[in-house]
């Protein structure tokens, strides 16, 4: 610095005008993306309508997601993964579930909404001392410690009936219905009796 000021003595000077400059338009930036997500998020917080995003031009659209994701407090992707959640998110079929990690994060696409989440990692089916008690309040511990109920994670074609007088309906088409998206689906614990 003092080299730059024996040539240019107001270097300092226009050093913090320019800092103040690089702040205003931060602001400025954030404001936007505020705005942006307002029109944007689902009422959950961690979910983007793809249709209102893409219609944003791309510079927003990059503005906003960086803002999301640090409001989320997820780490943003790097410069070449935004680009590519943008492209293949937005052009991904309505059919096509894709999936983009990086270190802390990752996103998912589900019925035109954008989830950001942190890395999914599979519990261990062991119950907790709430589950336990819940199981004992339901009546099931005497299931449970004969055997006869089991903690276990989805296999497929498991089939439940939701009231006595009902009949079995299928698991898979329940969360469908409950629009269940389909990365959690293999990861909720079940108690199969």
């Amino acid at each position: 610095l003092p080299k730059l000021e024996q040539h240019w003595p107001a270097a300092q000077n226009h050093l913090a005008r320019f800092a103040r400059h690089c702040a205003e338009q931060q602001a400025l930036l954030e404001a936007l993306a505020a705005e942006d997500l307002a029109r944007c998020q689902h009422s959950l917080g961690a979910r983007l309508s793809l249709k209102a995003l893409a219609a944003l031009p791309l510079t927003r659209q990059k503005n906003l997601l960086r803002y999301w994701f640090q409001a989320l407090r997820l780490p943003p992707p790097p410069e070449a993964k935004l680009r590519t959640l943008v492209d293949s998110f937005l052009q991904a079929g309505e059919d096509r579930n894709p999936l983009l990690q990086w270190e802390g994060a990752e996103c998912r696409r589900y019925q035109g909404e954008l989830y950001a989440l942190p890395p999914l990692i599979t519990r261990t089916l062991e119950l907790t001392a709430q589950e336990w008690e819940w199981c004992q309040q339901q009546g099931l511990s005497a299931a449970l410690s004969a055997g006869r109920l089991q903690v276990k994670f989805r296999q497929g074609g498991e089939k439940i009936r939701l009231a006595p007088q009902q009949a079995h309906r299928s698991l898979k088409k329940l969360f469908q219905e409950w629009k269940i998206p389909p990365w959690l689906r293999d990861r909720l614990p079940l108690l199969y009796y």
